[in-house]
């Protein structure tokens, strides 16, 4: 497949997202600063991200709300503290 045979569904500030022809493979192409390619890998990961969470949530309902507020609060932050400057620069872009 080349780049022409690439569908574009969306884009977000500088990033593209493309349909490849299959329901589970899309192609991104980020452009910018780390940040900037955090907030738009951000912006086209975060529907697909939000179904997995949904399903993780929905089998883990007894303690559904501490796993919660540990991933999305003290995990993010850890994560943003430990990583490289470059990774850092990408996580904190990226919405929570």
């Amino acid at each position: 497949m080349t780049a022409n045979e690439l569908a574009l569904i969306r884009e977000s500030g500088a990033g593209k997202m493309f349909y490849t022809g299959d329901d589970v493979i899309q192609v991104l192409q980020l452009q910018g600063s780390w940040f900037e390619m955090g907030r738009q890998y951000g912006a086209f990961a975060k529907e697909g991200m939000q179904q997995v969470w949904d399903a993780s949530m929905a089998f883990l309902p007894r303690i559904a709300g501490t796993v919660r507020g540990w991933l999305r609060g003290e995990w993010v932050g850890e994560a943003i503290r430990s990583s490289w400057q470059r990774s850092r620069q990408c996580l904190s872009g990226a919405p929570r």
